[in-house]
C-alpha cells in the first residue's frame, strides 16, 4: 500500500509508578512494541518514550509521551529493561536522599 494511503493511529499506553529506597521505577506497558521504542531523558526532568510500528497493511501504530520524574532523582542515571510488553525505566534518586540501598527494576540497560 501506498504510504498516502495508509492509517496512523495513536496508542496511549497504560503506565505507573513504584519506588524503592534507592529509585524510583516507571512501567509502561505497551503490547506490540519491542525494537521500535525510543527512551530517552531530558535535561528537565523528564522521560520521554515514543514509538512506531506497522500493525497490518494498511495501519501504523505510534505513540509518544513524557513523564515528570520525581525531583529527587538523578535523572542522568536513568536504565529501561523490557518483560513481557512491559517498559520498566528505573530512575536512581539522588545520593542526599538515600537512607539505605535495596535493590529494585533488574536486568537494567542504560538509556
Amino acid at each position: 500500500m501506498e504510504p498516502r494511503n495508509m492509517k496512523f493511529e495513536y496508542v496511549l499506553p497504560s503506565s505507573w509508578w513504584a519506588e524503592t529506597a534507592d529509585s524510583y521505577c516507571l512501567l509502561i506497558e505497551i503490547p506490540g512494541f519491542k525494537e521500535e521504542v525510543r527512551i530517552r531523558a531530558d535535561d528537565h526532568g523528564h522521560v520521554i518514550m515514543s514509538g512506531e510500528r506497522q500493525a497490518n497493511e494498511s495501519t501504523i501504530l505510534h505513540f509518544k509521551q513524557a513523564y515528570k520524574v520525581p525531583e529527587d532523582c538523578n535523572i542522568q542515571e536513568t536504565n529501561a529493561i523490557l518483560e513481557d510488553n512491559t517498559y520498566y525505566v528505573k530512575i536512581a534518586k539522588k545520593l542526599n536522599n538515600l537512607s539505605s540501598r535495596r535493590p529494585s527494576c533488574s536486568r537494567e540497560q542504560h538509556v
